[in-house]
């Protein structure tokens, strides 16, 4: 059996050891910036997921403050049109519109045949009693979705 020279043997190890080194230090340079990146990405998907939070309990307040709004607006609502119901004399003609001097508030003009053939007259009650509780209502209700229009928009 031929032997092999230990100067030899010396030399193969050094450049297996030299080589290793080479591949590993190749790898870890290669392979490093992947790393860095993932950790990267699990930072910011953590960051992510806690500003998510942040911003689902900030719009979980935001609905909740609408809804108390919505709320004290619709019963405000509620009780001021009960009360325009209740009090019909309150919210008569002379109470709500400015009348001319020598006008007859209880006389609602009429202007002939063109509510009947447009056929607005079968649409809404255009008496004399009813009229003024119909404009006290429709202003109440414009000055309430005004009120909640503003509380919501601040």
């Amino acid at each position: 059996m031929p032997t092999i020279p230990f100067s030899l043997i010396a030399k193969l190890v050094g450049m297996l050891a030299l080589v290793g080194v080479g591949f590993s230090l190749g790898y870890k340079f290669e392979h490093g910036d992947v790393l860095k990146a993932q950790e990267a990405l699990k930072a910011f998907e953590a960051s992510a997921s806690i500003a998510a939070q942040k911003q689902a309990a900030q719009n979980a307040l935001i609905v909740q403050q609408h809804d108390v709004i919505t709320q004290q607006i619709g019963e405000t609502y509620a009780a001021q049109i009960e009360k325009i119901r209740r009090n019909p004399d309150r919210y008569g003609i002379t109470c709500r519109v400015r009348q001319p001097a020598g006008s007859d508030p209880g006389h609602v003009p009429t202007s002939g045949s063109t509510a009947e053939s447009a056929h607005a007259a079968s649409a809404y009650s255009l008496d004399a009693e009813s009229l003024p509780r119909q404009c006290a209502e429709t202003t109440q209700q414009l000055i309430d979705l005004q009120d909640w229009v503003t509380s919501i928009s601040r």
